[in-house]
Parts: C-alpha cells; sequence; structure tokens
C-alpha cells in the first residue's frame, strides 16, 4: 500500500516539477514576445502579462510542494541540521507539527473564501479568482500529506532511536 502510495505522490510531483518547468520557460518567452510586439512591431500581445502572472503564480505554488515534497525548506536546515539522534528527531517533529497546523489553517482559509472570491475575476481572461484558491487548496492539501507522512517519520524515528538520515523508507 505504501509504494502505491509513493508511486502516486511521486507521479504528483513529476506533474507539479513539469507545471514548474514550462513556467520557467513561458514567462520569459511570452515577455519577450510582448516586447518586441509592442516596441517594434506597435501589436501588443493582449493579456500577456496576465498570462505571465498566472504561469508565475503556477511556478511559485507547484514549486513550493515540490520542495515540500522533498524536504527541503528552510526550517529543517536551521533548526534541525546541527543537532543529532533523538534531539534531532524531536525538533523534525515539532517542526512538522507547527509545518502542519500553518498548512491546516492555510486549506481552511482558503476554502472559506471560496464563496467570495467566486464574484472577482481577472482583468483580460476573465479567470475567476477562486481558480487561484482551489490551486491554493490542492498545494496545501498536497503538503499537507506530506507533512503528515514525515511527520509518521519523525515518530517512527523517536520511538526507535533511529537517525533522521535514515528516514525516509516505512521497509
Amino acid at each position: 500500500m505504501y509504494q502505491a502510495y509513493k508511486k502516486l505522490m511521486g507521479a504528483i510531483v513529476w506533474i507539479f516539477t513539469a507545471i514548474v518547468y514550462f513556467s520557467m520557460i513561458f514567462i520569459p518567452v511570452i515577455l519577450s514576445a510582448q516586447v518586441i510586439g509592442r516596441k517594434f512591431l506597435n501589436s501588443p500581445i493582449l493579456g500577456a502579462e496576465e498570462l505571465a502572472g498566472f504561469a508565475f503564480t503556477a511556478m511559485v505554488l507547484f514549486g513550493s510542494a515540490v520542495v515540500c515534497y522533498r524536504k527541503k525548506y528552510i526550517i529543517v536546515d536551521a533548526f534541525v541540521k546541527g543537532t543529532k539522534g533523538t534531539t534531532k528527531a524531536v525538533l523534525a517533529a515539532v517542526a512538522d507539527v507547527s509545518t502542519l497546523s500553518c498548512y491546516g489553517v492555510l486549506l481552511y482559509c482558503f476554502y472559506r473564501a471560496l464563496p467570495a472570491l467566486k464574484k472577482f475575476r481577472s482583468g483580460i481572461f476573465r479567470v475567476p479568482k477562486s481558480v487561484y484558491a482551489i490551486s491554493l487548496s490542492v498545494v496545501f492539501a498536497f503538503m499537507l500529506v506530506c507533512t503528515i507522512e514525515y511527520l509518521i517519520q519523525d515518530f517512527r524515528a523517536i520511538s526507535s532511536g533511529e537517525t533522521l538520515e535514515t528516514k525516509g523508507s516505512f521497509e
């Protein structure tokens, strides 16, 4: 069951990573085309900045989810890396509980904001602002699941006395 879960999470991370790479390529291309069209051809691309904004938002959101999945965010390095053994596992668990509560609150806030955001739309493409809230909810739900997995691994490391370097395999 855990192997199926890891395959699903790996597929989701692959999709998120593809979105990030596409956005990293799309943003400079669309903005360069906008500049060329506006300055040299006197024909700006309608909505280019809005599309670049959508791509940037997607890059940040899905990139954050990938960073969370790979557990490469700053709190781990700053508070956990300098310690060893059980202390390290306990600090990682405290950090993961804090992170879990933040993701839970953010997920709840965006869920509650959905009805109000349906009324507002973006400028040119008229995309409902609720799309942002839904995207954020998906990303925070993914990050919440990742953090729950890491919390389970933290508690397992604490109870068995293993170090966090061996974390990540439930074999």
